[in-house]
């Protein structure tokens, strides 16, 4: 578990992407270059902590984002939304 107090979503250092808690969940966005190097890919963990459990609900993103930025805010983003909708 990120033992570091997180930072707004406007201050977060994109190469140090730290977890966001939103209503008891931690959103953690994880974007991955693709290979030919034209664009990046999302992965969302949804973090959820039941007792001494912690469970990792993961998302893909099915766009393709620019840079690596425009991925990470679109990560915490969409994963306040999932997070609405429960799962």
């Amino acid at each position: 578990m990120n033992t570091k107090p997180l930072k707004p979503i406007s201050e977060v250092n994109m190469g140090d992407i730290q977890r966001m808690t939103y209503k008891g969940y931690e959103i953690e966005p994880i974007p991955t270059e693709l290979a030919d190097s034209k664009g990046w890919s999302l992965v969302i963990n949804i973090w959820e902590f039941s007792g001494p459990e912690h469970i990792c609900h993961p998302f893909s993103a099915k766009e393709i984002y620019k840079t690596q930025e425009e991925a990470i805010k679109y990560g915490y983003k969409q994963g306040r939304q999932i997070v609405d909708k429960k799962f």
